[in-house]
């Protein structure tokens, strides 16, 4: 097998050389984190090699560096690379997520707006600009959460329980977002309280082929690392099919193609489901290690068993 990994994933690397050595390995990422970032050592001496690029890639300089190589996959390693793993695969005519799943799944904020007409539960939100903003947001709707909208692994997300906080939590999402490499907005949304779940969804050529829920347990904290998964959740039929039924809808109307979809959801007392937000790269970064190994390889894995030649976003 052929695989391009867009993002320079350490932990993604590995698990495509234990589930299959004698693949072939590219990674495509900006040169300072081909730089920064090591592989380990007996998968550099293995079938491995890397494409750097400057600032904004430009696709057809990249295709022209893969001219002549049979690729079989391109997966995005982070949801930084979700935009180009999706524009690479487009440009080489293989199976992808789509422009619209790109987009939608990797910017929170629009991944909210447009569910907003699907029948799928999520918090009230609100983009906010500026500290007035969020002071009329926590008086409508009380605690809340604030968050970029297109950072990852819960960078800058940060829980607002009382008025006092408002001030220094805005100014420290906001320094969070000017040190970013891109653009980005900030989001504050309703606080949702309940059990958290993950949703893993596997999707080949617009039809679901597999799911899975996963119970997911946090530290007793103001952060949002996770301290534990059971896989797979135990769970009710009726909570299984209401999640299940809104992810069959988000994957229709945002016309889905191939991907590997990660959604978490929050569930009420009252068994009702709201959905935080979906990804759609092969690295869960905020979860617990042996989960993201788990996840890693499994990413992996069902790259054989869908039909080729096809790649997963």
């Amino acid at each position: 097998m052929n695989y391009v990994l867009v993002g320079k994933s350490v932990v993604i690397a590995r698990k495509i050389h234990q589930v299959s050595p004698q693949s072939n390995l590219l990674i495509v990422d900006e040169q300072s984190n081909l730089s920064e970032i090591s592989m380990p050592a007996e998968i550099q001496a293995a079938h491995y090699g890397e494409i750097a690029y400057q600032n904004e890639p430009q696709i057809d300089q990249l295709v022209a560096q893969l001219n002549g190589r049979s690729v079989d996959a391109i997966i995005p390693a982070f949801e930084r690379t979700v935009t180009l793993a999706n524009q690479l695969a487009a440009a080489m005519q293989r199976p992808r997520i789509g422009d619209l799943g790109a987009k939608l799944f990797r910017n929170k904020l629009a991944l909210r707006s447009f569910c907003q007409d699907l029948p799928i539960n999520q918090p009230a939100y609100q983009q906010v600009t500026s500290i007035e903003q969020l002071r009329t947001f926590f008086k409508a709707h009380g605690a809340m959460i604030l968050k970029p909208t297109t950072l990852a692994g819960s960078l800058g997300v940060v829980k607002i329980t009382d008025e006092a906080q408002l001030a220094s939590e805005f100014a420290f999402c906001q320094q969070i977002a000017e040190d970013a490499d891109e653009p980005v907005a900030l989001m504050a949304e309703e606080m949702i309280t309940g059990a958290e779940y993950s949703c893993e969804y596997v999707v080949q050529s617009g039809h679901v082929i597999f799911q899975n829920l996963t119970k997911k347990f946090k530290f007793h904290n103001e952060f949002f690392v996770e301290s534990g998964h059971l896989v797979p959740a135990i769970v009710n039929g009726q909570l299984r099919q209401a999640i299940y039924q809104m992810m069959d809808c988000l994957v229709n109307a945002a016309e889905i193609d191939t991907a590997v979809l990660h959604a978490e959801w929050l569930v009420t007392a009252d068994n009702q489901p709201y959905l935080v937000e979906c990804g759609a790269s092969a690295w869960r970064p905020n979860c617990g290690l042996d989960y993201c190994g788990v996840w890693g390889r499994f990413s992996v894995e069902i790259l054989s068993i869908i039909s080729w030649p096809t790649r997963l976003i």
